[in-house]
């Protein structure tokens, strides 16, 4: 799971939060600069994507656009505190949209068909 959000206390919470959902499924590689994870996706094949919105270098929703243009399919769920966004990151094919602070329910609810369909 790549996740990507300038906040290291968020990135935090979200690893936890995976890690107790199941500690056997989830290797997570934590990204605070979106052009570092756009660096990697030739190289690392990530199950799906955990995405802020709003970064400096370059926002959730170009980035998820980087991943799309590499015919890359995996989920990808948009992390934000602003409900504007909504149907702007839709247009990317995107799998759910949490608002922050996520909590481990609402998480979970968007991990479980997530696991579904990568198995």
């Amino acid at each position: 799971v790549a996740i990507c959000d300038v906040n290291p206390t968020l990135t935090e919470k979200i690893n936890t939060m995976l890690f107790n959902y199941n500690p056997n499924i989830f290797e997570t590689y934590t990204y605070y600069n979106p052009l570092k994870l756009v660096n990697q996706l030739d190289q690392e094949n990530f199950d799906f994507f955990i995405l802020d919105i709003e970064m400096s270098e370059m926002s959730g929703i170009d980035l998820a656009k980087k991943i799309r243009e590499r015919d890359i399919l995996s989920p990808i769920v948009f992390l934000t505190s602003y409900k504007e966004y909504m149907e702007e990151v839709f247009q990317v094919q995107t799998f759910d949209y949490l608002l922050k602070p996520p909590t481990e329910d609402r998480l979970e609810k968007s991990t479980n068909p997530i696991c579904q369909r990568i198995r």
